[in-house]
């Protein structure tokens, strides 16, 4: 019969402990890892869907097809009412949700965000400002679709699809 004392138990214990305390700190590192890696997607996909994804529908509307002209060739109401169903678009997405969007894309743009109901009743008329501001509009797409396109392919990263 073999007696152990008291301080071999002590050692015994405390190297089981530390196993155990290992063991306990790696599994935690790897849940913290996942749960930032959900958090990151949640927030991406919260962005696509809630900002970048109206941000470029937006842009449809200001198609002549989709102009709601009563001959169906667009005059000047249905022009105003577009723009200004654009701007009005931008604010709303700029208010819900401006706190996700890339604040460049505000200072780059700054014109386009800072629309008004004069601004859409100026470039219904004025042929000039309506091709000087379908530039600025067709820039800020284009800006757009590159950042969804952008937070997609980090999405898709993050997901594990690459």
């Amino acid at each position: 019969m073999v007696i152990i004392n008291s301080t071999d138990m002590t050692a015994w214990s405390t190297v089981i402990l530390a196993i155990i305390t290992f063991v306990y700190v790696i599994l935690t590192h790897n849940i913290l890892k996942e749960q930032r890696k959900s958090i990151k997607i949640a927030a991406l996909e919260r962005k696509l869907e809630k900002v970048y994804s109206p941000l470029v529908e937006t842009k449809t509307g200001l198609n002549f097809g989709n102009l709601d002209s009563v001959r169906g060739i667009p005059d000047t109401e249905s022009i105003e009412r577009a723009y200004l169903k654009f701007a009005k678009k931008l604010s709303e997405v700029s208010e819900n949700y401006g706190h996700l969007l890339d604040q460049d894309i505000i200072q780059n743009h700054s014109e386009i965000w800072n629309m008004t109901n004069d601004d859409s009743f100026i470039i219904a008329g004025y042929i000039n400002e309506r091709k000087k501001y379908d530039i600025l509009i067709e820039d800020f797409n284009k800006d757009v679709m590159a950042r969804k396109n952008k937070y997609k392919i980090e999405l898709n990263k993050l997901e594990g699809n690459f």
